[in-house]
């Protein structure tokens, strides 16, 4: 829970992010930046004018000599209209139009003869534009450049911590539901490199372990079925002696005797019965309680069981099913695990509908197993004889067929020697 609330906090933290960029941006492009008002040099204009008055006759041909060189575009002309002198052809000199344009007009005059009227071109229309387009054009890459640089760094954290997380997380859980099969696999780039490798090392202890635990309670069942076995077989003898002893004497006390010794050889065998019979239930001990899950969650389990991604994409039929959903978990890391060992190969999985069951046939290429094997290849410690040198005890197919029995369901294998191996998997439906 933690987990997830810090992975919403920092994702929202930087759409905020982005947000604010493309908000900036936005102002940038859409403010109307070409209508601020700009600030005039008075003494620059007072200065072309009067120059433009005192060498009148003289402008329109040597215009660039003897006006000032300034800041401004601009435009002079003659009270009845004519163009006398312009620095650029944008300038315009009609004032009707330099009006409307929202140009700065001067008379050129002194004391009270005009001569003509100064057009300036609005600050506005030269450098500020150019201004605006510079800016538009850095805000747009400055919003191009953030966004890539949070897309990246949304990538490295989703990467190198988020995702890393998820897997150490759903691999603990696994852990805690006795999966110890399932590797975390490990990337010792992302910043929980050394930590996943101490992980895994731990579910390979914890696995060795269990592995250890089940040969010691193996060993004591069968050390106990041995002794139980031992024990009956005298008592069986002393109860035989007893009884022919009872029938050959017509002393009442002893018989009275034997009939005690009789009776506590018999309490004896039966003792030596109910132990092995308690032992054997212990060993055969699974713990199974079914909810109903849809088989979109079923799916979803079928996906996380495959960390190597060797099953093929697959259509999963709409339906409710009854399991209980570590165990259910349990049989398919068994199926999928010993396809992983044994055969390596793509995994086919089919799902059908039948009566009142899921079908779920999942199939390798591997070597499969002989046709006289087929009949006990589900028993408790049997192991197929083309297994070499890789490492089990024989339980997995025995645990997934005890499990899928008692969710109401069945577990069966099918092979053809060199072809295939199918685990077939009949999950009860919640109808």
């Amino acid at each position: 829970m933690r987990a997830s609330l810090n992975e919403k906090k920092l994702m929202a933290f930087i759409v905020f992010l982005i947000l604010v960029a493309i908000s900036v941006a936005a102002c940038i492009f859409f403010y109307p930046l070409d209508k601020v008002e700009a600030e005039y040099d008075i003494v620059e204009i007072n200065d072309i004018a009067n120059t433009a008055f005192d060498n009148w006759n003289e402008i329109s041909e040597r215009g660039n000599e003897i006006l000032p060189a300034g800041s401004y575009e601009y435009a002079i002309v003659s009270t009845d209209g004519t163009l006398v002198y312009k620095t650029g052809e944008d300038v315009p000199f009609i004032v009707n139009e330099a009006v409307r344009k929202g140009c700065i007009i001067f008379d050129v005059a002194s004391d009270e003869t005009v001569l003509g009227k100064l057009i300036i071109l609005p600050i506005n229309s030269q450098k500020y534009i150019c201004a605006v387009n510079s800016a538009r054009l850095a805000a747009g890459i400055t919003l191009i450049v953030t966004v890539l640089i949070l897309s990246a760094l949304v990538y490295r954290i989703s990467v190198r911590i988020l995702k890393p997380f998820n897997k150490l997380k759903d691999f603990a859980q696994n852990v805690a539901a006795g999966d110890l099969d399932t590797p975390l696999q490990m990337d010792k780039a992302n910043y929980f490199g050394a930590f996943t490798e101490s992980f895994d090392m731990m579910r390979t202890e914890l696995k060795a372990s269990r592995k250890r635990e089940d040969e010691l309670i193996r060993d004591r069942a069968d050390m106990v079925a041995q002794l139980s076995h031992d024990i009956k077989t005298p008592v069986a003898s002393i109860i035989a002696t007893s009884e022919l002893l009872n029938a050959k004497t017509d002393d009442d006390i002893y018989k009275a005797k034997l009939d005690i010794i009789i009776a506590k050889a018999t309490q004896l065998s039966d003792l030596s019965d109910e132990l092995n019979k308690i032992t054997k239930a212990e060993q055969d001990k699974l713990n199974v309680e079914c909810s109903t899950f849809s088989t979109v969650d079923l799916m979803e389990m079928i996906k996380k069981c495959d960390y190597l991604g060797k099953i093929k994409p697959f259509d999963m039929p709409e339906a409710l099913v009854l399991l209980d959903r570590g165990r259910m978990k349990q049989v398919i890391d068994n199926v999928i695990s010993n396809s992983y060992k044994y055969a390596g190969t793509d995994i086919e999985l089919n799902a059908g509908l039948s009566d009142e069951f899921l079908i779920l046939r999942i199939k390798d290429h591997g070597p499969g197993i002989k046709p006289e094997e087929i009949s006990g290849i589900c028993g408790k410690y049997v192991r197929g004889k083309e297994v070499g040198d890789k490492e089990g005890a024989g339980l997995g197919l025995f645990t997934a067929r005890q499990l899928m029995n008692r969710m109401g369901g069945d577990f069966q294998v099918a092979s053809e020697y060199g072809e295939y191996f199918e685990a077939i998997i009949i999950v009860a439906l919640d109808i």
